[in-house]
């Protein structure tokens, strides 16, 4: 059974994926970025050649965020030759994938495949159609000022971090009431990971392991990054929770303000964080005007990613620009 996360990144979904990986009969390796090309759904015999491409003329992740090529090689067992011959004698998608797995499956002993890249929030729709009925797809989301200010820690900019959780977190939501898709909060993961585990492993139809919540010798690959609180191999905790308490004022300020500035232009229920917020049960500071030197930053930052786009191949660009003029 094949199953895609997608989400917002900084929610917990690299955690979740070891976790997940410590199962006996689950197998999520690390970020592929595969399943996120939007192109390899609808035209794999034109695209499926430009896979490996990392320059203008790859494939860039469906969404926000713009990441050129796959990561298919490192802990997938394949080398770069035989990937190729995979490629070439594979009719569709959905054939390469379950072939390029069904090797991992076979090494480690295990039944069913998981990947997880963020991007893969716009893609799984496209995932559910395309691939096998028993396809299923996870949703974890987390509160969006804590996630936010994670991103802003990772080196984000405030826009760009508030931009990214709204853009991904509501169009994953845009599934919710598809019985093949399971949603999951960070903040449950952590404060009952045991319940929350065995909630999803009943979803995918394994059993729960008490082996997914402790961490083996054969972990590797990063396991933390900059502005990151915790380890991701470390035992489930609470110490990201209340991360955007640990920004400056300044900071905080201006992600409340962009919060109430910014509006997608999406199709989906959800248009702003506020929205999803309500939705998920968050609650916001609440905002009674927006500070008009922040609104100001608010149009010079958006302008800027716009014209930043124009000439890219990024997924969004001027003619579908996610994000709505506030002016």
């Amino acid at each position: 059974m094949p199953v895609l996360i997608g989400c917002s990144p900084s929610t917990g979904s690299s955690l979740l994926r070891r976790m997940l990986h410590r199962h006996s009969e689950v197998f999520c390796g690390p970020e592929t970025s595969l399943f996120a090309k939007a192109e390899l759904y609808s035209d794999w015999s034109s695209s499926k050649n430009k896979l490996f491409k990392k320059s203008f003329f790859g494939l860039t992740n469906a969404g926000w965020h713009n990441f050129v090529g796959v990561n298919i090689e490192e802990g997938y067992l394949w080398s770069k030759l035989e990937l190729k011959s995979l490629i070439d004698s594979s009719d569709t998608f959905s054939e390469f994938a379950e072939r390029f797995y069904d090797r991992c499956l076979k090494e480690q002993n295990k039944k069913l495949w998981v990947e997880k890249t963020p991007s893969n929030a716009f893609t799984l729709s496209q995932f559910l159609e395309d691939f096998s009925p028993e396809a299923k797809v996870v949703h974890i989301y987390r509160h969006p000022l804590d996630a936010i200010a994670s991103l802003v820690s990772r080196g984000l900019t405030v826009y760009n971090s508030c931009a990214l959780y709204l853009l991904n977190t509501s169009v994953c939501m845009a599934l919710d009431g598809d019985d093949r898709c399971h949603s999951l909060s960070y903040e449950n993961l952590v404060h009952q990971p045991a319940q929350v585990l065995h909630d999803l492993c009943s979803f995918l139809n394994v059993n729960y392991e008490e082996a997914m919540l402790e961490k083996t010798e054969e972990e590797g690959g990063v396991t933390i990054m900059t502005g990151w609180q915790s380890d991701e191999t470390d035992p489930p905790n609470v110490n990201s929770i209340g991360r955007f308490h640990t920004l400056t004022s300044e900071v905080q300020n201006r992600i409340l303000n962009f919060i109430h500035l910014m509006s997608s232009e999406l199709d989906t229920k959800d248009r702003t964080i506020t929205d999803i917020a309500l939705s998920c049960g968050y609650e916001l500071p609440s905002l009674d005007t927006v500070d008009p030197a922040e609104r100001e930053v608010f149009l010079i930052e958006r302008d800027r990613d716009l014209r930043k786009r124009t000439f890219s191949r990024n997924h969004f660009r001027q003619h579908n620009y996610p994000i709505k003029n506030p002016s």
